[in-house]
């Protein structure tokens, strides 16, 4: 008899590496999707796939014969670059799958789900051959692979042959006096060749019963377990038969499970019976940092006879919340089966000695492939060995085990289900050049990810767009996962290290992309890389930066990794919400007058737990004011020295002032910031007009829930109004106030300075470069809660650089006369910038206020001093050329100005060509002349007011002969603007001011919030003598009839008068406006229902004069509707009503 010896043996893993680097130039320059047509496919379990000519014909293939398959399926890999156990781990282009053709069919093996990793020798000293469950996959419920006729297949390889066993060699003619020396493995003996022995017979292997059903995502939706059957109070107790089929009886079975439990669970007690086996493990006492298994380890037990009882059952008093089963794995030693089906066995023939397998029932179309490493089967040939066909096997040093799966070719077998067609691309080649910002998106949103390439690439960045689908395709054979964007990235890392590198995810971002509770299209969603370290409230965190860690092995916790390149979101799950986010950046990008905020930091303190937040802030504030050279206008709101009535209105009213850069630090959660004092709440957005969009740091909990698509005040302060903000850092789950302290400071460190040992700077870094660099430092387990929710590719208008004067002798300003003031721009370390180019503003600001902190809300006992030094009294502005200026100061005639008093002198300055800011701040002398020649008493004017029905918005123009005042923070004059006598803030940087003589300033206030009906404008200016000018004007929107109607107790009053209102809800809120016959408002009255009094006080406290007025009624959003006019008299003091 003839027998085949296999030889090696194709192995379960790839080869084992000492080395854990990635090759330089790793990947290919090109891709191989370049060209020619492709095909998608996917299958659901592991098997053998057939697809027949005709079929493929059907798909575009002129000659099936050349298909060739690319793919790895299901099984799953590392999420590593390169690793200990598997080596190399991502592909450099496509990864060949081998194909069998026969019979105008095309075979190959697909590996779905099912497929479970065999080790042989887990304990050297005490060896438990077992199947395990390892790198779960986790990005997909099908595998996919790509089908061509454009490269060359790769045929499956049958397995090696060795010679039969020689017969024994003649004897020599005289015996020599010395034996022998024992043959070398590996060398010839005189007959020439190595003789193998005759091969003892195989009749037992391994074979396993798997029970993994997947039900849910974790215990909230997220992390890399999925759970099946989960435990409560009602149903504490679960068991499950065990009967191994083909059972070699007396044999032990191998057990491993996980059972897992959050820390609310405490006290009690999970049991394990099986067989012999019994273990008993109590309940975490503590939080951890990982999510518990009770039982981590594989077990080995004794049944009585063939089959026995897995049960598990929880014993204690305690509340059962969330406990869940995520599968159990039983191994076990079988006899081989008469007929050769399936993987569900495997064989471990002995080292260095032949063996024969039997392989049951052959027939002439029976083939036989071995699967060991499921990517890479081969052909196996059996052959009769008496009454059995059998398998010869010599297995060498390093080689697998047998894992056979065998199939009728002449049966249909499994058919993969065409996906369609894959267009050509090549990310590879534009990869092999690097760039400055890699836009990974999906095809509803590629119109906006496009609009917004093309916003940087006119300001001189490198962009990439790719769809995910491609990426898939190019770097991971069709694919998903996240590793298919670690490579993406890492090639470009490679390709030009130069350049820092962003990457921006631009798209629906999903937790749950293995399809168990959704059926979403894998190309039109981008994977939420989820981390396999949890924290202790059993809420995975969802880690983006992951795919910025260019480490070849990380084999630490993600905080304590590098991140060498910035990542940021953009979670739009509509295309209205990224079209909105570009439009935040284009604004933002615009942007001339950063000049003016460029230096003011909001700090927004949280209530409660003793005033922890507002020390917080307060250092906080101190400190990055250090980190920027002392040079920022510090704001703190501290939220509780103000009544919960009161929160909303302040906090509003701040952010629309216009801060650069704003940080909160206190409780929250998506639905409400400083818990339950509804500081503001989603939904509160439409309240947001703030003209400069802030960049905000929430130092608070799960501010929103980008990968779960639960939205929260983080997307809100994004996606639901056009102001708020142009981005984030946004808390994704519980944080803890140290943390958000610490990294809130190491953020604004790197946005505003150089890392240690590298150049300073002489530009603006990227918000993602700061990020990046921030997460490598920090190293805490809850640094991973955040994410940059902004492209970060943007460069914010933070002061990176300084504003200096030419004064070395110090500068005295004289109130009411003018004074010159030059200077330059340079680095922080004092370096001139020669090519700086915009504008300046001069701001004098009041002496600095120390106050103690009532406790409106929390009723602490404990008062902290606050430092409030952001009164500003004067505004002056410059054009700064070739980084020098000379900006003309007017210190205005003020009660804080006083002789000898020492005030702060801010200048900032912003480079638009570079998106560049600078600040500087010094103290000054004031002087107060006893006379002054040139006394300012000439007001204001206001030349233009009206109201624009095309752009829905109000113009205005105003003017001085020597100086305008349009801030109004600290004089209580300046520039106020009242629409429907209803005040809009945030003026300052909708105006654009004009030096010379004289002065003017226009501004545009957007409207288009306002209904129809009758509306007013109400514009007052002054300038800093204190001379006043105001104008108001009254305009009508649309010709749309009232929906309700006005009606008054009298048509005359002396006093004052009710007026009811009829159509409306009687929940309805809304404003009553009093105007003159000339059209200015009087008077405005909010209320709420369908009455309200008024007294007939004006604005200015003062009764009404006798005349005829008419009023009306607008109600709020989302309606605005409004009451025609009624007429009525004020009558003097002795008119009877």
């Amino acid at each position: 008899m003839k027998k085949i010896y296999l030889f090696p043996l194709l192995g379960a893993c790839l080869t084992s590496l000492a080395d854990t680097t990635l090759p330089a130039g790793y990947h290919a320059a090109t891709s191989s999707l370049a060209e020619g047509h492709w095909v998608k496919i996917r299958i659901d379990g592991t098997g053998v796939y057939e697809l027949t000519f005709d079929r493929l014909r059907e798909m575009g293939f002129d000659d099936p014969a050349k298909v060739a398959v690319f793919g790895r399926g299901l099984k799953p890999l590392p999420d590593q670059f390169v690793d200990p156990e598997f080596g190399t781990v991502i592909d450099a282009d496509l990864y060949a799958t081998p194909r069998m053709v026969r019979d105008d069919k095309l075979y190959f093996f697909g590996t779905g789900h099912g497929w479970i990793d065999f080790l042989e020798d887990t304990d050297a000293e005490d060896p438990m051959p077992r199947f395990e469950r390892r790198n779960v996959q986790m990005y997909s419920k099908y595998a996919y692979y790509l089908l061509t006729d454009s490269q060359t297949p790769l045929d499956m390889e049958a397995m090696a042959s060795a010679p039969d066993p020689a017969p024994d060699p003649a004897p020599d003619p005289a015996p020599d006096p010395a034996p022998d020396p024992e043959p070398v493995e590996g060398e010839s003996d005189e007959s020439g060749g190595d003789t193998p022995a005759e091969p003892q017979r195989i009749s037992s292997g391994y074979s396993y019963i798997l029970h993994d059903v997947d039900q849910t995502q974790g215990f909230f939706g997220s992390g890399r377990i999925y759970f099946g059957e989960r435990f409560s109070n009602a149903n504490r107790t679960m068991s499950w038969d065990i009967v191994p089929q083909n059972y070699l009886a007396g044999s032990p079975l191998a057990l491993t499970l996980g059972v897992y439990a959050d820390d609310n669970s405490k006290g009690d007690y999970m049991n394990l019976s099986l067989g012999d086996l019994t273990r008993s493990k109590k309940f975490p006492e503590t939080d951890v940092n990982i999510l518990n298994n009770f039982f981590p380890d594989a077990y080995e037990c004794n049944l009585t006879g063939n089959s026995g009882t897995l049960k598990l059952n929880i014993t204690g008093s305690d509340e059962v919340e969330k406990v869940a089963l995520d599968y159990w794995l039983v191994s076990y030693d079988c006899t081989l089966p008469s007929v050769t089906q399936g993987m569900d066995y495997v064989v471990v023939p002995p080292v260095g000695e032949p063996a024969l397998v039997p392989v049951g029932e052959v027939g002439e179309s029976t083939v036989i492939w071995n699967v060991a490493d499921p990517a890479k089967p081969a052909l196996v040939t059996a052959e009769g060995n008496g009454s059995e066909n059998c398998v010869s096997v010599l297995r060498g040093e390093g080689d697998g085990v047998l894992r056979m799966v065998a199939f009728d070719a002449s049966q249909p077998q499994m058919q993969p289900e065409y996906v369609g067609d894959v267009a050509n691309s090549n990310l590879h080649q534009l990869a092999s050049h690097g760039t400055d910002l890699l836009i990974i998106t999906v095809p509803a949103m590629r119109q906006e990810a496009e609009r917004l390439a093309a916003l940087h690439r006119g300001d001189g960045l490198d962009v990439i767009v790719a769809n995910v689908a491609d990426i898939y395709n190019e770097y991971n054979s069709g694919q998903p996962s996240i590793m298919a964007y670690r490579s993406l990235v890492r090639q470009l890392y490679d390709a030009d290290r130069s350049r820092f590198l962003n990457v921006l995810l631009f798209g629906p971002l999903v937790a749950e992309t293995k399809g168990v509770s959704t059926d979403n299209d894998p190309d039109d969603i981008i994977i939420a890389y989820q981390s396999p370290t949890i924290p202790g409230k059993g809420d995975p965190h969802n880690v983006n930066d992951f795919i910025g860690m260019m480490t070849d092995y990380i084999n630490s916790r993600l905080e304590y990794v590098s991140v060498e390149v910035g990542v940021g979101i953009i979670p739009s799950r509509s295309v209205e919400h990224a079209s909105l986010a570009v439009d935040k950046v284009e604004r933002y990008m615009a942007e001339q007058n950063y000049d003016m905020v460029c230096n003011k930091l909001l700090g927004v303190a949280g209530a409660g737990d003793s005033q922890m937040h507002t020390t917080q802030v307060l250092k906080l504030g101190d400190n990055i004011n250090n980190l920027f050279g002392r040079s920022l206008i510090f704001t703190p709101y501290v939220t509780d020295a103000f009544t919960k009535q009161e929160q909303l209105g302040r906090f509003t009213g701040l952010i629309n002032s216009d801060y650069v850069m704003t940080y909160y630090l206190g409780h929250g959660s998506a639905s409400r910031m400083n818990g339950a004092y509804d500081m503001f709440v989603r939904g509160n957005e439409s309240m947001l007009d703030n003209n400069i969009l802030t960049f905000f740091f929430f130092g608070t909990c799960d501010i929103c829930e980008p990968d779960r698509g639960g939205g929260g005040i983080g997307d809100g302060f994004l996606f639901d109004t056009r102001n708020g903000m142009v981005g984030g850092v946004v808390s994704t789950r519980t944080a803890y106030s140290n943390q958000n302290e610490s990294f809130c400071k190491l953020f604004m460190q790197y946005l505003g300075n150089a890392k240690a040992g590298q150049p300073e700077l002489t530009s603006s870094k990227t918000v993602g470069q700061a990020f990046a660099e921030a997460k490598t430092q920090l190293r805490t387990l809850h640094e991973n809660t955040f994410s940059l929710m902004c492209d970060p590719a943007l460069k914010l208008a933070m002061p990176v650089l300084s504003v200096e004067t030419d004064e070395t002798l110090g500068i005295t300003l004289s109130v009411g006369q003018k004074t010159k003031v030059s200077g330059y721009i340079a680095t922080r370390g004092g370096n001139r910038i020669e090519n700086f180019n915009g504008r300046l503003t001069a701001k004098v600001l009041a002496p600095s206020v120390t106050m103690k902190s009532e406790n409106l809300i929390s009723h602490d006992t404990k008062q902290l001093d606050v430092v409030y030094a952001d009164n500003v009294l004067g505004t002056y502005y410059a054009d700064v050329h070739d980084g020098r200026f000379e900006v003309t100061v007017e210190a205005p005639v003020s009660q804080y100005l006083r002789q000898g008093v020492n005030v702060s002198f801010a200048l900032s300055a912003y480079d638009p060509a570079t998106h560049t800011a600078a600040s500087g701040k010094q103290v000054v002398a004031i002087d107060v002349p006893q006379t002054t020649d040139d006394a300012d008493t000439t007001p204001p004017a206001v030349d233009e007011l009206y109201y624009d029905p095309i752009e829905q918005s109000v113009h205005f123009t105003v003017s001085d002969d020597r100086t305008l005042n349009t801030n109004t923070i600290a004089l209580g004059t300046g520039l106020e603007v009242y629409v429907d006598g209803r005040r809009r803030d945030g003026l300052q940087t909708r105006v654009d001011v004009t030096p010379g003589s004289p002065v003017t300033a226009t501004a545009v206030i957007p409207c288009e919030s306002l209904g129809r009906g009758d509306h007013s404008v109400s514009v007052r200016i002054s300038d800093f003598a204190g001379n006043t000018a105001s104008r108001t004007e009254a305009f009508t929107i649309g010709d749309t009839a009232p929906l309700c109607t006005l009606a008054a107790d009298a048509y005359g009053t002396r006093s004052g008068m009710t007026f009811t209102v009829d159509g409306i809800a009687d929940s309805a809120k809304g404003r009553l406006m009093i105007a003159d016959t000339e059209g200015n408002v009087r008077l405005t009255v909010p209320f709420e229902g369908k009455e309200v009094y008024a007294d007939m006080l004006g604005e200015d406290g003062v009764r009404l004069p006798e005349g005829v007025y008419r009023a009306w009624v607008i109600y709020d959003a989302p309606g605005y509707e409004h009451s025609d006019a009624l007429h009525f008299a004020v009558l003097n003091p002795g008119a009877v009503q």
